[in-house]
């Protein structure tokens, strides 16, 4: 999705909600990956669960601020939300 495929940006729900629509997916069966708060707080108004990124440019606790579900450490922390570990 980008800006141009929506009339609100995050942190409003609509770039997620429509991400699920194009995907066939439920939003309690998802989960919004983000680096930035307004993605949490974008997954969280959604439905979604969240999960931040440690490695942000901001900082793990700009992000913690906010009450993601998860926090990766790593990328590879992701297998084990969805249960692909």
């Amino acid at each position: 999705m980008t800006l141009d495929d929506v009339q609100n940006e995050k942190p409003h729900p609509e770039p997620v909600q429509l991400a699920l629509s194009k995907l066939g997916s439920d939003p309690h069966e998802a989960v919004m990956v983000g680096d930035n708060y307004h993605d949490i707080l974008s997954g969280q108004a959604a439905g979604t669960k969240t999960a931040g990124v440690a490695w942000s440019i901001k900082g793990e606790e700009a992000l913690l601020k906010h009450r993601p579900d998860f926090m990766l450490k790593k990328m590879s922390d992701l297998l084990a939300i969805v249960g692909a570990d």
